[in-house]
């Protein structure tokens, strides 16, 4: 997503131009949205637009565009949520955020779900296996 806004003429940092950075990452969420439609089976998505709200509001953009479209591009009314957790927490070139920041936004992330309207379903902290295992129990209770 970095990548893309700095292809497109940004410098890739967010907070630099918070609403191209929404812009996109918007577009690109109705998009995989759109494309998840045509599939027969389940898909699960790492972001969705409710997460433009989020971005938006943190980023001190307008979030308007962003809550229209997380009203019209639904998806089921549980979403899975991993909280942040600090022994794993890691940053790279894309991802600067301290781990206190992310927690911080974790929260404005959540909170613009449940204004979507949406149930949130934390997944446990465990192995990478404990955590698959839950998911999949979910799914298949689904």
């Amino acid at each position: 997503m970095l990548a893309e806004q700095r292809a497109t003429g940004g410098d890739g940092i967010p907070d630099r131009n918070p609403s191209r950075f929404v812009e996109l990452l918007l577009r690109r969420s109705i998009e995989k949205h759109r494309e998840a439609l045509g599939n027969d089976g389940t898909v699960l998505f790492d972001r969705g637009v409710p997460d433009c709200v989020a971005y938006a509001e943190w980023l001190g953009a307008d979030p308007g565009p962003s809550v229209d479209a997380a009203a019209l591009h639904r998806y089921d009314s549980r979403v899975l949520v991993a909280r942040p957790w600090n022994e794993i927490y890691g940053t790279d070139d894309e991802r600067k955020m301290t781990f206190e920041a992310t927690v911080t936004f974790q929260r404005v992330l959540e909170r613009a779900y449940e204004r979507a309207g949406y149930t949130l379903v934390e997944i446990p902290r465990g192995s990478i296996e404990d955590r698959t295992a839950f998911v999949v129990k979910l799914l298949e209770a689904h």
